[in-house]
């Protein structure tokens, strides 16, 4: 016997917050036309070749010319402050989160600002780069006077109440099979981000962090390491059985694991988005918490506590069938 639940197809439209964007985005922007600005004005004072590498004690170790330094330094600046704001400007990312991007965009502008200017500025009027050194005095400095509108700005966002964070689609298709928990049936499967999905990913990630090897190339083995740490949660198992609802990542670390007593129902929805729960992988917010590799179905557990915890799966067909066996456990044990 088993049964089926709908609830509302509202469609969940996501909006950005215009402050959020402006501050996240925005800022970081503005920053580096400035070091575009600076850089074309010392521009006919640099060396040639100018140093465009240092090593772990801040001297330079290699050269080559300014203009595609110069573009380098702009480009890198601008992508990575402006992806990091852009990512944490949705009204489907928590308010705290939100203002979290806000100030880290701002940040991670100014190190990367503050970088180039370190290395370029003790190289004007300079005949020759070789020996040049970073100026951390100067890099420090930035950096602190950055701080002041990373930390202030973010309180400007404010709380928009009537923007929710679960649309009500996600309640969408309950399922109820007691035969089977009585039958004992388990069901595992693997769940993976699509390979372009990852590959543009990792190419972010590893872009974003490996403009440190302008100060050492050893940024460039960390970089790979935690781009690699970051994908393995792109690639999960997902398991229903009497003990509740398990994700397990890097082969057999649960990282989540729900027992039958612990949620009220379980759903299947046809379709979630990343960003929803404000983007990829494992997130935790004020409604709840969620495993999320790609848009796709998903198993819904309303939990008892009122908050809700969120899978992805393979197909509608099994989110609908795990739904069913944990609705079968829940309903087996109450009975």
């Amino acid at each position: 016997m088993s049964r089926t639940i709908t609830a509302s197809d509202a469609t969940y439209r996501p909006t950005f917050d215009v402050r959020a964007v402006l501050f996240g985005v925005g800022v970081p922007v503005l920053m580096a036309v400035g070091l575009a600005l600076w850089l074309m004005s010392v521009a006919h004072r640099m060396p040639d070749p100018v140093a465009s590498h240092f090593d772990a004690t801040g001297v330079a170790d290699d050269f080559s010319g300014f203009t595609s330094t110069a573009v380098a330094a702009v480009v890198v600046t601008a992508f990575t402050g402006a992806v990091c704001g852009l990512c944490c400007a949705l009204y489907a990312v928590p308010l705290a989160m939100r203002r979290f991007g806000v100030g880290f965009s701002i940040l991670i502008t100014a190190f990367c600002v503050m970088i180039f200017v370190a290395g370029i500025a003790p190289q004007l009027d300079v005949a020759d780069a070789a020996g040049t050194q970073l100026d951390w005095g100067l890099f420090w400095a930035g950096v602190g006077l950055a701080a002041l509108p990373a930390i202030g700005l973010p309180w400007l966002l404010k709380r928009d109440d009537h923007v929710n964070a679960v649309p009500a689609e996600v309640r969408d298709g309950s399922h109820l099979d007691v035969d089977a928990a009585r039958r004992g049936e388990a069901l595992e499967l693997k769940i993976s981000g699509s390979r372009t999905l990852m590959s543009v990913l990792g190419v972010l990630m590893f872009g974003s962090i490996a403009w440190l090897a302008v100060a050492s190339w050893w940024w460039v083995l960390v970089a790979a390491v935690i781009t690699a740490a970051l994908l393995a949660f792109f690639v999960a198992t997902v398991r229903a059985d009497a003990d509740g609802l398990s994700v397990r990542v890097l082969g057999g670390w649960r990282i989540v694991s729900i027992p039958v007593s612990d949620f009220r129902v379980a759903t299947a929805a046809r379709e979630i988005y990343p960003i929803q729960y404000g983007g990829w992988g494992y997130r935790i917010s004020a409604w709840g918490s969620a495993f999320v590799v790609r848009t796709g179905p998903a198993v819904v557990l309303h939990l008892a506590g009122g908050k809700d915890f969120v899978v992805n799966t393979d197909t509608l067909q099994n989110a609908e069938r795990m739904a069913a066996v944990l609705n079968g456990y829940k309903t087996a044990a109450a009975g």
